[in-house]
């Protein structure tokens, strides 16, 4: 009987034993995928995202500093003065130049002559007024062009690409909470707190499974150098009888602990798929952001650079055309300024008031100043005579003998428009009064 039962404990033993084996190479795997393996992963998920929150704060900072960058608005030259030319030019094709104003002796071109000549306009360079025209025309053209394809620039490859992508970093940091932080830790905690306690539950039965082995085997020793008097059967009969159960129980265990180790290893491979998506998607959204840094913004940073170049280098050429533009407007609205208020009535004094008040002037000096003269000079020359006349000889010419000064002829010029056009002055009238 002694020697069944030892030969049966050995046996147990032995499997308990490759089982233990077993168990331990589950253990260590199921420790290995929850304590190392996943969390290594978990590290590394943590540091790339890290990285993708300072790309994407390195990104935000990129687009404000953009804001900084000069407005192409400050490299324009503003030009609305041709608007105001051109609306004193149509303020002076609206005034009417009627023809008994132009000079008869001005040299009129063949191609453009006096009876052409109906309004203020047609007496300004319209050919040049056009070139001015035309080159604001396409600088402004230009400018726009550039401010459109800097604007289109900006909204295209910074504004509506980085606004998309804001909305994907969202989204992947709620899949990192989720994934990192809402995960089944506590049945990750609970599989490694029970193999614990089955790893310390084994190793107490194969300690009490080699215990029941040596003493079944100092029990046999014993009874083989006829000493068994001394030996306590009952308890390895017990334990003897008990072995079954414990082979049972250590199986039991194992299958525990494979079934954890199963549990594990999904637990930690679904785990492993969702960090694995995790990563693809911070991979994929820092690749974005690289590319954004190295190609948009610096393709963006560029044009904009050379927009600027571009219009400060046409606004150079602009810029005295613009001065040459004010000065148009203040000569031209001088123009129609005199021409209005000025320039009638100093045609009309020069043609009319002035002559008429010549005319007076020499008719009061011939019937009046002139003949008061004579007067005074005949009874001035009367009264020496008498006073003295009879003490000079005869022989000698006396004062007073000599013929009077007279005029004769009065020859003027200047002054037939004064007497000869009537129809004329009424016109100038008109024009003084509605001026």
């Amino acid at each position: 009987m002694l020697s069944s039962w030892t030969s049966d404990a050995k046996a147990i033993l032995e499997n308990s034993q490759k089982i233990s084996l077993q168990a331990e190479e589950k253990l260590q795997k199921t420790s290995y995928q929850l304590n190392q393996r996943l969390p290594r992963r978990l590290h590394y998920s943590s540091t790339i995202f890290t990285s993708l929150k300072d790309h994407h704060r390195r990104c935000t900072a990129l687009i404000s500093s953009l804001e900084s960058l000069p407005s192409l608005a400050t490299s324009k030259i503003d030009t609305s003065s041709l608007t105001t030319l051109l609306q004193v030019i149509s303020q002076l094709q609206a005034t009417r130049v009627p023809e008994f104003v132009l000079s008869h002796h001005s040299n009129t071109p063949a191609q453009f002559p006096k009876h052409s000549r109906s309004t203020l306009a047609d007496f300004i360079s319209s050919d040049s007024i056009d070139l001015l025209k035309l080159n604001i025309e396409r600088y402004e053209s230009n400018y726009k062009k550039i401010s459109n394809l800097v604007s289109s620039e900006y909204i295209s490859s910074i504004k509506s690409s980085f606004s998309a992508t804001v909305k994907t970093h969202a989204k992947i940091l709620k899949l990192y909470n989720e994934t990192m932080y809402d995960s089944p830790k506590v049945k990750h905690s609970q599989i490694l707190k029970e193999n614990t306690a089955l790893e310390a539950e084994l190793a107490s039965i194969l300690h009490s499974l080699t215990n029941h082995y040596d003493q079944c085997t100092l029990a046999l020793s014993l009874q083989k150098s006829s000493t068994s008097s001394t030996l306590n059967l009952d308890i390895l009969e017990r334990d003897a009888l008990e072995l079954p159960e414990v082979a049972k129980e250590v199986q039991s265990i194992y299958d525990i602990i494979v079934n954890n180790d199963i549990r594990a290893t999904e637990l930690s491979n679904k785990r492993l798929v969702e960090l694995q998506h995790l990563d693809e998607s911070i991979e994929q959204q820092m690749e974005f952001y690289k590319s954004f840094k190295d190609t948009n913004i610096t393709k963006y940073v560029t044009l904009h650079m050379a927009a600027e170049e571009m219009l400060q280098s046409q606004a150079a050429l602009i810029g005295p055309q613009v001065e040459t533009i004010e000065s148009l407007i203040y000569h031209y609205k001088q123009f129609l300024s005199i021409y209005k208020k000025n320039y009638f009535s100093e045609l009309h004094y020069e043609e009319y008031v002035y002559p008429r008040m010549f005319l007076s002037k020499l008719t009061k000096f011939l019937d009046e100043e002139l003949a008061q003269v004579q007067k005074q000079e005949r009874e001035r020359r009367k009264i020496w005579l008498e006073k003295y006349g009879d003490f000079i000889p005869k022989e000698f010419r006396l004062p007073g003998e000599a013929e009077y000064p007279t005029v004769v002829q009065v020859i003027t010029e200047g002054l037939d428009a004064a007497r000869d056009e009537p129809d004329v002055e009424r016109k100038l009238l008109d024009l003084i009064s509605s001026s």
